[in-house]
């Protein structure tokens, strides 16, 4: 398995998952990837379409265009995905990468897989070639969930405490046996090992992990993620996932992390992954990383794209304009 991706020559294969409401997003997280890749690289990408319109994957194919690029368009069988909990900026399409052994082709031994919320800022083929050392696949730590039980593995009291998201992202870690002070990885960016997991069925584990825990299910796929590899996932780098929720930090100090480890991250991540529920598109968002989707934006078909107010406002504002209108004319 570790020689199949030097096998694989210059091809470097990319999986991303989404609906409609993520297009202006992945276009950008594509169009980074290829900005960053090497020129003697080929880029072999899977977009899992979950309700793209047609118009859409028509401006998305122009947003990529490079020879180096091979875009595969795979359709969602919905009967693949039962029903799964969603809510607010997480739909059906953050479950696509528990499938991705059923969606991908056999032939594909291991695979790249990014959330449509990124932007890569480095060449990918270094994360493609990294050896997985037996695990089925390697992740980033989370910046605010990063144990399964922060309160334990943290010393205390930890300066870190209040800036925490959830101390157990998994309630019933005890019940599932599960080492409270393990780190909790963040799935975001993964590099999967398509062979094993096909191997090991996987995919059927976690499915039913996600149907026999439904009532413990808290951030979404990243539960069964985490509780299904727990033990059996390699720790990358925090730069190949550099969540913006880092910022919630006011010092390495009061983090999670040792001082290097923090400030590289902040200063220099490989990958931006925008975690919090407000986005660079969405008007307000005012994070240190914001320029860094535009800049990738800038290079689509969406170069033009700016946030709107949110639809209240946006009602608002036209019920002003007509009232001042019919003043004027009165």
């Amino acid at each position: 398995m570790e020689a199949q991706a030097k096998r694989a020559g210059a091809s470097v294969s990319v999986v991303c998952a989404a609906d409609q409401a993520y297009v202006v997003p992945l276009a950008a997280t594509v169009r980074s990837a290829i900005e960053s890749l090497s020129r003697e690289r080929r880029l072999d990408l899977f977009v899992i379409d979950d309700g793209i319109r047609a118009w859409s994957r028509l401006r998305l194919r122009a947003s990529w265009s490079d020879p180096r690029v091979r875009v595969h368009w795979i359709r969602l069988d919905p009967a693949l995905l039962p029903s799964v909990p969603v809510s607010g900026h997480v739909s059906r399409a953050t479950y696509l990468r528990l499938l991705l052994p059923w969606v991908l082709p056999e032939s594909l031994g291991r695979v790249i897989y990014l959330d449509s919320d990124v932007v890569v800022r480095r060449d990918l083929s270094e994360l493609w070639e990294l050896s997985f050392d037996g695990r089925s696949l390697l992740a980033a730590q989370d910046v605010v969930l990063p144990f399964i039980d922060s309160e334990l593995a943290l010393p205390g009291p930890a300066a870190a405490a209040p800036h925490i998201v959830a101390a157990r992202p998994i309630a019933n870690y005890r019940e599932l046996g599960l080492d409270p002070r393990a780190k909790y990885f963040n799935g975001g960016v993964l590099l999967v090992d398509l062979a094993r997991w096909r191997h090991e069925h996987l995919v059927d584990e976690l499915l039913r992990c996600l149907r026999e825990n439904e009532p413990h299910v808290r951030f979404w796929d990243q539960y069964v993620l985490n509780v299904v590899f727990h033990g059996r996932w390699g720790e990358l780098d925090l730069r190949w996932n550099r969540q913006s929720l880092i910022f919630r930090y006011p010092s390495w100090e009061a983090s999670p992390f040792d001082r290097e480890t923090w400030e590289r991250a902040r200063a220099d991540p490989w990958i931006a992954h925008f975690t919090s529920h407000e986005k660079p598109w969405h008007l307000g968002y005012d994070q240190p990383d914001r320029e860094l989707f535009f800049e990738a934006l800038r290079h689509t078909a969406w170069r033009r794209f700016r946030p709107a107010p949110p639809r209240e406002r946006r009602a608002l504002q036209k019920r002003v304009k007509r009232a001042i209108r019919a003043w004027l004319e009165s």
